[in-house]
């Protein structure tokens, strides 16, 4: 293939905390057969395996022969919206797809879900794009968020969303290079 049909590579590497966070599921495992049983355990842990695991829907659905799964369709996707922000659209099950259409007044688009008619998606798309175009972006999260529009935050704007501040999930730290932001620990 071409270069322009080459995979990127992922801006977060996922494979090493996953990693650490399967081998702290298998100590605390280990702990409580021990607690139960009285007898030790070996602790198996991988990189590998836990990336292997992070792909399984990818693997169950190439063993299927489905290939994988297409994420450009208007129930999946970021919208622009009249000010100028993104909302993310994440209406996967045919449930959720007839609830945010109705949600929109979209009716006409209820009962066929989007990848089933890939003539239609387009056409769909467009209709939302449209849609989400007349308001803001803090407003449609606020009408349908529980049916799967969310907001979609630049970095700068996920550091500062109410929810992360609240948390305390960034700290800072003075280091040689300056004040780095960190996330703290779950």
């Amino acid at each position: 293939p071409g270069d322009d049909q080459l995979p990127h590579q992922q801006g977060v590497v996922l494979s090493s905390p996953t990693a650490g966070a399967m081998s702290v599921v298998g100590v605390l495992s280990a702990i409580i057969q021990r607690d139960r049983t009285g007898r030790g355990c070996f602790i198996d842990a991988s990189i590998a395996d836990s990336v292997m695991w992070l792909m399984g829907e990818e693997i169950t659905r190439d063993g299927r022969g489905l290939g994988r799964y297409e994420t450009a369709r208007p129930n999946w996707g970021t919208y622009m919206c009249g000010d100028g922000r993104r909302v993310s659209v994440v209406a996967i099950e045919p449930h959720a797809w007839r609830s945010l259409c109705k949600a929109l007044d979209m009716d006409d688009y209820a009962d066929v879900p989007p990848g089933s008619d890939p003539e239609r998606d387009p056409i769909v798309e467009r209709a939302l794009a449209e849609r989400f175009l007349t308001r803001a972006a803090a407003d449609w999260v606020a009408e349908l968020g529980p049916v799967g529009v969310n907001p979609f935050n630049r970095l700068d704007q996920a550091l500062d969303d109410p929810q992360v501040r609240s948390r305390g999930y960034v700290a800072e730290l003075e280091t040689d290079y300056g004040t780095d932001k960190i996330m703290t620990a779950p």
